[in-house]
């Protein structure tokens, strides 16, 4: 069982992966788009090592304990509903 200290714990730095993987999955996009234009060979390098990291975040997020996404997910409903009462 996880105690709430834990929790908080493993949502901060879920916060933290879910910033990272956001903005390098933005870079990821943004980095195809130029590989389209141009099909050189390092190009092709940069999109097969993207791959390869998005392979390694993809299993960063999976190591993660079920009830820590759960209770991240949650939380960012929560917080989703107390912004909308706002505006």
């Amino acid at each position: 069982m996880i105690c709430f200290s834990q929790l908080e714990k493993h949502l901060g730095q879920m916060k933290k992966y879910q910033a990272t993987i956001q903005y390098l999955t933005q870079e990821n996009i943004n980095l195809r788009s130029q590989i389209k234009e141009d099909n050189s060979t390092q190009k092709e390098w940069e999109l097969f090592t993207l791959k390869k990291e998005n392979q390694q975040l993809r299993r960063l997020v999976d190591s993660i304990p079920p009830e820590v996404r759960k209770a991240l997910r949650e939380q960012q409903k929560a917080n989703r509903r107390g912004k909308g009462q706002e505006r």
